[in-house]
């Protein structure tokens, strides 16, 4: 790591605020990368629903806790983490004020993860089920017909649609309301929300969850990073490969999901108020030592790692 002492990375950074209601969404500002020499290794184990993972970090490196209200935060120093305590999180400055899902956006994300090319040409697609009641009325003025599915399913098929909407991404330098609206088709179309309100996308191609990820920084909507797992319940013997990628509640509203069901558990789990923080599960010191590199933001002193989790800098431990 050392060729990257001296450069500047991006990284999510916000003022520390002692009341939650006085916090700003963060934004992105560059960071210098510096060594802070040798120092002993603590692991940090952490626990989100079903997730655990292991953070190494300094005996004095700076965490930012929720107190038990949840409206406040304090500084606390990797040592004096204890288990059950709440680390706070850092989300990005959302880009929708005022913005709505454009019905053409909407479209194409739909057609892109559901439809199929027409041998006419162009592209089509078959709405069926609870789909065919609640997102009919987007293709008004598409010529349609009524068919069955091969699982023998009434369905009605929509065409005359054109054929980069399945075979081309947008542009993400597009408007935002377009951008919304696709991703609000796409998640209708591949996505799903669980009884927790967590709202997610299943794919076997991982680029498409990669460009997913990409759309949704440049809507301001935070995003976890993509799980690979083995989907047993394949057709394919032994089952497939699939990519899940999972979206962070606090950063999107009900606007995102078209579909009722969907909305009726995001709001159900939100009324919950069921967290998708980072709990402390346990602090150790171990043997090793290491040399550490870390970011310095010099505006707001703090600073997010992955999973949007809430730091101090380590400019105050320099060796």
């Amino acid at each position: 790591f050392k060729e990257v002492v001296g450069t500047e990375v991006k990284v999510l950074s916000a003022p520390l605020a002692k009341d939650k209601r006085e916090r700003k969404d963060a934004s992105w500002v560059s960071a210098k990368i510096e060594s802070f020499g040798n120092q002993q290794v603590w692991e940090v184990a952490l626990r989100r629903r079903n997730e655990t993972k292991i953070i190494s970090a300094t005996q004095k490196h700076r965490w930012i806790a929720r107190e038990q209200t949840r409206r406040s935060f304090r500084i606390v120093e990797t040592d004096e983490l204890r288990e059950g305590m709440l680390l706070a999180s850092l989300l990005p400055r959302s880009n929708l004020k005022n913005s709505k899902p454009s019905p053409t956006g909407i479209i194409q994300g739909l057609v892109y993860g559901d439809g199929h090319l027409a041998t006419s040409g162009g592209s089509a697609i078959t709405l069926w089920g609870a789909k065919n009641l609640e997102l009919l009325p987007l293709f008004a003025g598409h010529p349609s017909s009524e068919t069955i599915t091969p699982n023998r399913v009434p369905g009605i098929a929509i065409r005359g649609l054109p054929g980069f909407y399945k075979t081309k991404l947008p542009d993400l330098e597009v408007v935002i309301p377009y951008l919304y609206g696709w991703l609000a088709g796409y998640l209708a179309a591949d996505g799903s929300v669980s009884s927790e309100g967590v709202v997610k996308l299943d794919s076997v191609n991982r680029a498409n969850l990669e460009f997913v990820q990409a759309l949704a920084l440049r809507l301001g909507i935070a995003t976890n990073p993509i799980h690979k797992h083995l989907n047993k319940n394949s057709f394919r013997k032994g089952g497939h490969t699939l990519f899940t990628l999972t979206f962070v509640k606090a950063s999107i509203t009900e606007d995102l999901l078209l579909l009722q069901e969907h909305k009726r558990r995001f709001v159900e789990a939100n009324s919950k108020r069921v967290t998708a923080g980072w709990h402390v599960e346990s602090v150790r010191a171990t043997n090793k030592e290491a040399e550490v590199f870390c970011a310095i933001v010099p505006e707001n002193g703090t600073f997010a790692l992955a999973d949007y989790i809430w730091v101090g800098n380590c400019e105050r431990y320099r060796l």
